[in-house]
């Protein structure tokens, strides 16, 4: 009987053990498959987000240079004419311009030096673009037709741009001076700032030389300021490669916030925009179920132990009373 007993007590053991380890592996592999299922999630809608980010930005781009392309045909079709168009004229052309693209740029129109002629005549002397590189390679390589710079200085008002520049000619073919649209970084966080990104989700728009253009939300500290050079090492890594798209999750950012990012290289502007949620935010659903998870998973422990516990209990208990009922039998049975 005695070794019965302890068969049953090895059998009660070996029971809690096998359910408990059953039960911990199921809970593992469900928290694993719904972690995958989150990290996937994540990087889909961040990497909706980026596409997005680079359908509004190419959108504005192509306005701009459809505008840009307008202004520079009537330019050399004037001036194929034997027209000489005064300042007031080009200062209309600009306006008008202006207002078809909703004057998310400010246009220009520059002679062979560089001067801004359509700009009013006491400013006319002192704004050029002759110190941007990009209007030296329309001046001097015929067959260049447009460039768009990265973020500079604009020569006109000092404010962070990005300036589209587009060689006109005059009649005899010989340079005659750009069109360009400057549109300021400060356009692009409005562009931003409409994206749903969570508490602790960032876009940001970089140029190749890995200047900031714009970022959403602000930063209050050097490197979210517009120019500032920067980027997380894994960003960095991405742009070096040369590829056009990316996703990456990064510890190291500006703000010390942990992001899960989407990156894509534009191939309308020399610039990538990058799309990221943070942890705290995307986790934070499967890490109440994960604490859910753990505390079933400790209740149905205490349980199945209390259970194993009573249950050997009451067996002992059954021993026992067995034991002395025979006893007592054989007892009687001595005595008759």
């Amino acid at each position: 009987m005695r070794q019965n007993l302890k068969s049953l007590a090895l059998v009660l053991l070996v029971t809690v053990v096998v359910l408990n380890l059953f039960m911990f592996g199921l809970l593992s592999y469900t928290l694993n498959a719904s972690y995958q299922r989150t990290i996937d999630q994540v990087r889909t809608n961040v990497t909706n987000l980026a596409l997005m980010m680079d359908h509004s930005i190419t959108g504005a781009a192509r306005e701009i240079v459809l505008v840009v392309e307008e202004l520079q045909y009537y330019l050399d079709r004037e001036l194929a004419a034997g027209r000489q168009l005064p300042p007031e004229e080009l200062r209309q052309l600009v306006r008008d311009r202006e207002g078809w693209i909703g004057h998310i740029a400010r246009l220009h129109i520059s002679n062979a030096d560089g001067l801004v002629m359509s700009a009013p005549p006491e400013y006319r002397e002192r704004l050029g673009f002759a110190q941007l590189d990009a209007f030296h390679q329309l001046r001097e390589n015929p067959d260049l037709e447009q460039v768009i710079t990265q973020l500079v200085r604009s020569p006109i008002s000092e404010d962070w741009v990005l300036v589209c520049l587009r060689r006109y000619n005059l009649p005899d073919g010989r340079f005659g001076g750009v069109v360009a649209a400057a549109v300021d970084a400060s356009y692009f966080v409005g562009l931003l700032s409409d994206l749903d990104l969570g508490p602790h989700g960032i876009a940001l728009i970089r140029d190749l030389d890995r200047r900031l253009v714009a970022r959403h939300p602000p930063l209050d500290a050097p490197p979210g300021q517009t120019g500032a050079i920067g980027g997380s090492r894994e960003l960095t890594a991405l742009m070096d490669a040369g590829v056009a798209t990316g996703l990456f999750y990064s510890q190291g950012t500006a703000d010390g916030i942990p992001r899960t990012d989407a990156f894509r290289r534009l191939e309308q502007l020399p610039v990538v925009v990058v799309a990221g949620l943070g942890e705290a935010d995307y986790m934070a659903i499967w890490r109440h179920d994960r604490n859910k998870a753990m505390g079933l998973g400790l209740l149905f422990f205490l349980v199945t132990t209390l259970g194993a516990q009573l249950l050997w209990r009451q067996v002992r208990t059954s021993y026992r009373a067995n034991r002395r009922s025979r006893m007592l039998l054989q007892h009687a049975s001595d005595g008759i």
